[in-house]
């Protein structure tokens, strides 16, 4: 079994089920569980170079069967045998781990905010640099999200409260998350009140070359901007059919550049680098740091506290180009 699962669904599901059916473990049938460590966007990569593998079994038989099929596809895999429950738990506390640290460097962006002479990418930098702590999930960027993260953090809270096992970590993350979509859902009306009036997203997914809204933040920014008057639009690289979604589809980013007052960048990606090529005079909104400009801003509030951006056309140097 590949795919996730709650904690106990082997012992308390899957085997009795099996039992129901007349087959004996280990006799008639052997389960392996086998979860994949692989990110949305990079899943091919992530499966031909795997950190490691995990086996939950109490099958020898079939622990060694799959070693063997591993063995003969991937060059030296560092295998991981538990049992059923063990490797259930290593699953969903692996991404908890994962939001700690992104909820962490939320913290950290949030003081650099509120302080001109911080920069937070170079004291998460400064941070990761430390053996013990690393620098893998530790950067300037938007909440935790996706389809994995907040459901594994809240499965292994759930898991816990069922136990009554204190699980403090569990519920800060998910505060500190929740608390960073709301601010800036409720940071969407400083634009209002700079007479802005409309607003472009440039991606509906929640991390570069994934193919899914879900878990992203930017439908509820969507919704939120609606609400307030904002007209919104939006272009996505890798999405196509944004039909369902009732949005405003611009065509290239080009064009959501030249309709929109404000961009907002969703994630990290090279193909936001022609950005500082379209316009020099709208205000950009890049939670992850990626670019630099002096119209470049971390969040919808820093760009009230600045003058208003007078918008210039861009159509010259779209002929241009």
């Amino acid at each position: 079994i590949n795919s996730t699962v709650s904690p106990n669904s082997f012992n308390d599901y899957f085997i009795p089920f099996m039992s129901k059916q007349g087959l004996t473990l280990n006799k008639e049938y052997m389960f392996i569980y086998n979860p994949y460590f692989v990110a949305l966007g990079e899943v091919t990569k992530n499966l031909k170079n795997p950190d490691l593998i995990m086996l939950g079994s109490n099958s020898k038989i079939a622990v060694n069967k799959l070693k063997k099929i591993y063995s003969k596809i991937i060059d030296d895999p560092t295998f991981k045998v538990l049992n059923f429950l063990e490797s259930e738990l290593v699953k969903l506390l692996l991404n908890t781990y994962l939001t700690m640290k992104i909820s962490f460097s939320n913290i950290v962006k949030n003081i650099s905010d509120n302080d001109k002479s911080l920069d937070a990418t170079s004291m998460l930098d400064a941070i990761g640099t430390d053996k013990r702590i690393n620098k893998n999930f530790l950067k300037v960027g938007g909440p935790f999200s996706g389809p994995c993260l907040p459901r594994d953090n809240q499965a292994l809270l759930d898991f816990c409260n069922k136990n009554t096992i204190e699980n403090e970590i569990s519920k800060a993350a998910i505060k500190t998350n929740n608390k960073i979509i709301l601010s800036f859902k409720k940071e969407l009306k400083f634009l209002k009140q700079r007479k802005y009036k409309s607003i472009g997203f440039l991606g509906l997914s929640y991390k570069s070359k994934a193919k899914i809204s879900e878990g992203s933040i930017v439908p509820d920014l969507i919704n939120k901007s609606k609400i307030l008057g904002l007209k919104t639009y939006i272009y996505d690289h890798y999405i196509k059919d944004l039909d369902q979604f009732e949005l405003i589809r611009c065509r290239s980013i080009e064009e959501i550049v030249k309709k929109s007052d404000v961009i907002f960048l969703p994630y990290a990606d090279k193909i936001f680098n022609k950005i500082l090529r379209l316009t020099s005079n709208k205000p950009i909104v890049d939670i992850w740091g990626q670019i630099h400009g002096p119209n470049i801003f971390t969040n919808f509030k820093s760009i009230y506290t600045q003058p208003k951006i007078i918008n210039k056309s861009n159509i010259i140097k779209f002929k241009r180009k």
